[in-house]
């Protein structure tokens, strides 16, 4: 799952040309709860699901330092979601299919 958003992030919005990593960026928000770190990227979804859990460490993407939200964008996983909810995914089978 981990690459996947990465790599998610990169097709949709480019990968910075500077090299730098998620951790300097504007978008990388930290939270604590119970003494635990948690990072979200408010590009591709700030949200209290684990799914949405983001690495500094990530190499940063076309947005990178640009703030975001602020203009009324969406956040990535909204975006990937919806393409989902039109059906199945393609080679997943029903549960009367077995």
């Amino acid at each position: 799952m981990t690459r996947r958003k990465i790599a998610a992030m990169h097709h949709h919005y480019g990968v910075n040309e500077q090299g730098r990593s998620c951790a300097g960026c504007c978008n990388l928000v930290k939270y604590s709860h119970l003494g635990v770190m948690y990072r979200k990227c408010r590009a591709y979804g700030d949200t209290r699901d684990v799914a949405t859990d983001w690495a500094g460490r990530y190499l940063g993407c076309g947005i990178w330092g640009k703030p975001f939200g602020y203009k009324g964008e969406v956040p990535l996983i909204s975006i990937l979601r919806r393409k989902n909810d039109n059906g199945p995914v393609e080679g997943q089978i029903s549960m009367g299919e077995v």
